[in-house]
């Protein structure tokens, strides 16, 4: 005696179609990190775009540009921000959570973009703290009063900022 064991798969087309159209949406926006307003304003260095200082910190600059020093490279946003996703698992599991929000549509991508900006705003803020390699020379910590390489005013650190941003396509 045989058995015969027959299924059918049914696929709801409509289902799938709604979560394609859902990541489809979402493709051409993310949340960036950065400085888009305010100015550098110390003794030496009024008026410079606190987005241009970020730059000269992240990848040093040659004597002249900035105070009339040499800076090494400070790799904050790249190197520093990178390792500091890695190693954060309450962002992963606030993505994950976040994103089934989206998926049972309980929350908007936007929403989901919106969220993630002032934790990603923490995150820059916090690796701004603690970055120490390669350290200030010893002048410039005479002049600043600490060794933070990132850290002069307060006034980067306080100005990090997010927003959602459009890709082009």
């Amino acid at each position: 005696m045989a058995i015969k064991i027959t299924s059918k798969v049914v696929a709801k087309k409509k289902n799938w179609e709604a979560v394609k159209k859902n990541l489809i949406s979402a493709q051409n926006k993310s949340t960036d990190v950065g400085w888009w307003d305010g100015f550098h304003i110390n003794d030496r260095s009024d008026g410079i775009p606190l987005a241009q200082i970020a730059q000269w910190v992240e990848e040093g600059h040659a004597p002249g540009a900035f105070g009339g020093m040499r800076t090494p490279p400070r790799p904050f946003m790249t190197v520093a921000l990178e390792a500091a996703l890695r190693q954060n698992g309450w962002l992963e599991k606030k993505v994950r959570a976040n994103a089934t929000l989206v998926f049972a549509k309980k929350l908007t991508w936007s929403g989901f973009f919106k969220k993630l900006g002032p934790d990603l705003v923490i995150l820059v803020q916090g690796v701004m703290e603690e970055l120490s390699n390669p350290s200030n020379s010893e002048v410039t910590v005479a002049l600043k009063g600490f060794d933070n390489p990132t850290i002069e005013t307060g006034h980067l650190l306080s100005k990090v900022d997010w927003r959602i941003a459009e890709r082009k396509k």
